[in-house]
C-alpha cells in the first residue's frame, strides 16, 4: 500500500519519463529481434507520450523502412526532422528512404547535406556514389531507349 501512495507523489512527468524510456527500451528490443510490428506499436505508444521526440520518430521510420512502408517511413523522418532540422541521424535517414522510393535526385540532395554537416560518416559519401550512379544509369537506359 506504501509503495501505491508513494507513486501518486511523484510529478506526472517523472512517471510519464519513466514510461516513455520503457518503452523505448522495449521498442528498441523489438527492432534488434527484426519485430518490425511489435516495435511499431511500442514506438507509437512513446510517441503518444512524448509526440515530438526526434529519435523515436527516427527509430519509428526506420521500422516502417525495414517493413517496406517508405510513405510512413517519410512522414516519421519529416516529423524528426521538423524538430531539429539539422538532426544528421535525421538527414541520413531520409536521404535513404528517398533514394529506396526512387527519388534519387532529392536522396543525392539529402546524402550532399549530410556530408557537408558530417563529413566523416561514410554513410553519406556512400549515399552520394550510389545516387549518382543510379542516376547516370537510368539516364543511360533513357538515352538508349531514345536511340532505338
Amino acid at each position: 500500500m506504501a509503495a501505491e501512495s508513494e507513486l501518486d507523489l511523484r510529478p506526472k512527468e517523472e512517471i510519464y519519463r519513466g514510461t516513455f524510456i520503457n518503452f523505448m527500451s522495449e521498442a528498441t528490443s523489438l527492432y534488434t529481434k527484426t519485430k518490425y510490428h511489435k516495435a511499431i506499436e511500442y514506438f507509437t505508444i512513446a510517441l503518444d507520450i512524448r509526440p515530438k521526440d526526434k529519435t523515436a520518430h527516427l527509430a519509428r521510420s526506420k521500422c516502417h523502412q525495414m517493413l517496406g512502408y517508405l510513405d510512413k517511413a517519410l512522414e516519421d523522418v519529416d516529423s524528426a526532422l521538423e524538430s531539429d532540422p539539422n538532426y544528421i541521424l535525421g538527414i541520413q535517414q531520409k536521404a535513404d528512404v528517398l533514394f529506396l522510393m526512387g527519388k534519387l535526385e532529392y536522396a543525392l540532395m539529402y546524402y550532399h547535406r549530410g556530408y557537408k554537416r558530417a563529413p566523416r560518416i561514410p554513410e553519406f559519401l556512400m549515399g552520394i556514389e550510389k545516387s549518382e550512379c543510379a542516376i547516370l544509369k537510368l539516364a543511360g537506359m533513357y538515352r538508349n531507349k531514345t536511340l532505338k
